[in-house]
């Protein structure tokens, strides 16, 4: 897993890039819960599909002459898989992650300041299985993993999709690079 960039020195002063990024994330899908202009945090909230933000690896089944393929952080996947008695199944999958985030707004000194983005993930996966024989009332099993930025977690049991094996899911930095990308300065268009 490569390191993640949560951190970036920028050539303005504390009193613009808090107001460059307070007009950011009022326009992205974050919802801002707490600002402290003094202590220069803010805290906001990330809630949805997580797949931009996680990497929990590649899911695969073959049940039938059939394969699902999928990425394991997808929101969501309905697939098919058989049992080692035979019984086929239904299994409706659903990945959710509540991103809860600060920023620190640090001034390096008048002319510049440090912005950080520390990001904890909590990642709930829900597998909902339906025997496809019988009218049986649907199964369903949950389990929820936390990790913070540049960290990785196992979920707690093996699902129907993985073959029997614990999956590991780890950020991808992507969120807090769309953070510290509302703060960067625009690179001038090259003359052609």
């Amino acid at each position: 897993m490569p390191p993640i960039t949560n951190a970036e020195t920028v050539p303005q002063p504390k009193d613009e890039v808090w107001k460059i990024l307070i007009a950011g994330l009022s326009k992205q899908s974050f919802v801002i819960n707490n600002l402290d202009k003094d202590s220069g945090l803010i805290n906001v909230s990330y809630s949805g599909d997580p797949v931009s933000y996680v990497d929990c690896g590649a899911m695969h089944t073959v049940t039938g002459g059939r394969r699902y393929d999928f990425s394991g952080a997808s929101a969501k996947n309905d697939f098919e898989m058989t049992n080692v008695v035979g019984h086929s199944f239904l299994v409706h999958r659903t990945v959710n992650l509540e991103g809860r985030i600060n920023i620190l707004v640090r001034s390096v000194d008048a002319e510049n300041t440090t912005i950080t983005v520390n990001a904890k993930y909590i990642l709930t996966r829900t597998l909902t299985a339906r025997d496809t024989a019988a009218y049986s009332i649907p199964e369903s099993k949950t389990d929820t993993l936390t990790f913070n930025s540049g960290q990785s977690a196992v979920l707690p049991s093996p699902g129907a999709e993985t073959g029997g094996q614990r999956a590991t899911c780890n950020a991808t930095g992507q969120l807090e690079q769309e953070i510290l990308a509302l703060v960067k300065p625009q690179q001038p268009a090259q003359q052609g």
